[in-house]
């Protein structure tokens, strides 16, 4: 019988790096379960990761259904896709060959994903309510959730585009160390955290990954357990009212995003970074 390192083990080897969002603490407590198995069945790590966009694509099937049982099948797929989204890199870890394309590969399951779980819950709250409204909040929510990912995926092309294009034109004054406070905060993301720890703890857990699957899982469980249920002839349905609010401060958090990379000049900072030290 193949032997399989304990779990203790494989969180050493697996799980090695430090400073991990809150969002994901709760992920890496459920993912090494899975990992383990995956290693035991000798599954490579980019297979992983089609299980993982498999699932995340079947979820999304579920909440197109629009009825509240599909829904909640939906959100509990959709947490699995985020458990084994994790499973691929400690795969990886765990068999040595963590690679730059896997990394892509990954970016890529989750570019894909996020934005198509929102456009189904979309199409499923249409079903239901037949509100076009519903478009609204869901275009401003997947707009929104796309430009987070690009605007700190911009901030590394900008600095790599004009390293290639320009050559050392930057290595100027005007980016020295000096004029530049704390080269290690280089995203908008690790400044918020490093001055405001507690805030951005609660707001990567209720609007990352794994925070946002159980308060949907939830809010689609209680709409399973109130339906039919109105108030004032409205449908009361919390899938809908969380798309509403998810919608609004996911913009307010993009808005939030570029302007703290912009003030605390994350572009120079890890020019500096990578060119300079």
């Amino acid at each position: 019988m193949k032997k399989i390192n304990s779990i203790a083990n494989l969180r050493k080897i697996c799980q090695k790096d430090t400073g991990i969002p809150a969002s994901e603490i709760l992920q890496r407590k459920i993912s090494i379960y899975f990992t383990k198995i995956f290693i035991y069945i000798n599954i490579t790590a980019n297979l992983v990761t089609l299980i993982s966009l498999v699932v995340g694509i079947l979820s999304g099937i579920f909440f197109i259904f629009g009825y509240d049982w599909s829904m909640l099948i939906g959100s509990i797929l959709l947490f699995f896709h985020i458990i084994f989204d994790n499973c691929d890199g400690e795969v990886a870890r765990y068999r040595g060959n963590s690679s730059i394309s896997g990394s892509y590969i990954d970016r890529a399951n989750h570019m894909v994903i996020s934005p198509y779980i929102f456009a189904a819950i979309c199409f499923g709250l249409y079903f239901n309510f037949n509100d076009i409204k519903i478009f609204i909040f869901g275009f401003f929510t997947v707009i929104s959730e796309l430009l987070i990912i690009l605007s700190v995926a911009n901030i590394y092309v900008s600095v790599c585009e004009n390293k290639l294009n320009n050559g050392d034109r930057f290595t100027t004054k005007n980016i020295k160390h000096g004029n530049i406070d704390n080269i290690k905060d280089t995203d908008p993301q690790k400044w918020l955290k490093s001055r405001y720890r507690v805030i951005y703890n609660i707001v990567d857990i209720m609007l990352v990954s794994i925070g946002r699957t159980i308060l949907l899982i939830i809010f689609t469980f209680i709409d399973l357990l109130l339906f039919p249920f109105y108030i004032n002839n409205f449908k009361f349905n919390l899938v809908y009212i969380w798309l509403i609010v998810y919608s609004f401060v996911l913009l307010l958090c993009w808005i939030v995003e570029i302007y703290i990379a912009i003030k605390t000049k994350s572009c120079e900072k890890i020019y500096i970074k990578l060119f300079q030290n």
